[in-house]
């Protein structure tokens, strides 16, 4: 199994992802205000950027996040999800098991392990090559700010960052 074979500066894919995060978040807040006639406090959005290897963390207490999964060796993000405020499985081990939800990103890589050139990983594995080979971002938000708001974030990255899946 390749368990991070491709080596990038972890500082660099850090600073990429975090101004990449930073100007989508400024985006959304501009296109919400526009689209809502009431403004949203842009210091209500955190963003947390997980460079390879990254280990996933539980969801902070009072919080709710749009997250995304990007594969440096690549340049490409692969999903981007949303977890509420009361769904820490979904956001800090869901993904990473094919068999634990319906929908996940390791599913969804072992469905297209061929065409994204990495067969040898398997559903004992996948996990781990996730973990050690994707960063992720992490964008929290209160969990007051309303539901919507935060489904408008997820679409809104899927958007502008086109993943995979």
């Amino acid at each position: 199994m390749r368990y991070a074979e491709y080596v990038a500066d972890p500082v660099d894919i850090e600073r990429r992802l975090r101004k990449m995060a930073e100007d989508a978040v400024e985006g959304f807040v501009r296109q919400m205000t526009r689209y809502l006639k009431e403004p949203i406090n842009r210091d209500d959005f955190e963003i947390e950027v997980l460079p390879p290897p990254h280990f996933p963390r539980a969801l902070p207490p009072g919080k709710q996040s749009v997250f995304a999964f990007y594969w440096p060796e690549k340049d490409r993000f692969l999903t981007v999800a949303l977890a509420g405020p009361n769904s820490n499985a979904r956001f800090q081990s869901q993904h990473y098991l094919p068999a634990s939800s319906g929908s996940n990103l390791a599913r969804k890589i072992l469905q297209h392990k061929e065409d994204l050139g990495i067969e040898d990983v398997d559903e004992n594995t996948v996990g781990l090559w996730m973990k050690g080979n994707l960063a992720r971002v992490n964008v929290y938000l209160p969990a007051s700010v309303s539901k919507e708001v935060l489904k408008y974030l997820k679409d809104y990255l899927k958007l502008i960052w086109r993943p995979a899946f």
